[in-house]
């Protein structure tokens, strides 16, 4: 008897109409199946590494890039994006990539503390005698290829 009643029970349950959503909730699900209308859509066509465009959109995100053509055939390129953080502040990153490869600013980026110390006067000193020792090495390699090369020099004009 008891676990019929249970039954019941649960059937009676499972069978009732759930409570409406609320109002805030059907909004909130209505703005996130929404498009995102697009403000603004401009393009330069890429002719080789130069180009642009700039894009906005209604909830606050604009990027916007500008392409030039670089010292070694890559494109060198300039841009900035920004979006609208939670707490209503606008968060803008600004980017370089280059020869020098690629180098944001914002103030969104963490900041490396300082260097807690001094450098050791024995670690400056290993670090000398290393570039010395790299200075020597270079001068012997450029010593032995002047030699190699006067070596060839005679035997060339024999022949």
């Amino acid at each position: 008897m008891r676990t019929a009643v249970f039954l019941a029970a649960v059937a009676i349950v499972a069978t009732a109409p759930a409570t409406p959503p609320k109002e805030e909730e059907v909004k909130e699900e209505e703005e996130e199946k929404r498009p995102i209308v697009i403000l603004l859509n401009e393009r330069t066509p890429p002719e080789g590494a130069t180009y642009a465009f700039a894009i906005e959109t209604e909830n606050g995100i604009s990027f916007s890039e500008v392409g030039v053509p670089g010292s070694n055939g890559q494109a060198n390129v300039k841009g900035v994006y920004r979006y609208l953080k939670e707490d209503g502040t606008v968060a803008e990153v600004r980017y370089v990539a280059d020869e020098g490869g690629f180098r944001p600013e914002s103030a969104l980026l963490p900041i490396a503390p300082p260097f807690p110390h001094p450098i050791p006067l024995f670690v400056q000193e290993q670090i000398a005698f290393a570039e010395e020792q790299r200075r020597l090495k270079a001068l012997q390699k450029q010593k032995e290829e002047e030699e190699e090369q006067e070596k060839e020099q005679p035997q060339q004009q024999v022949e």
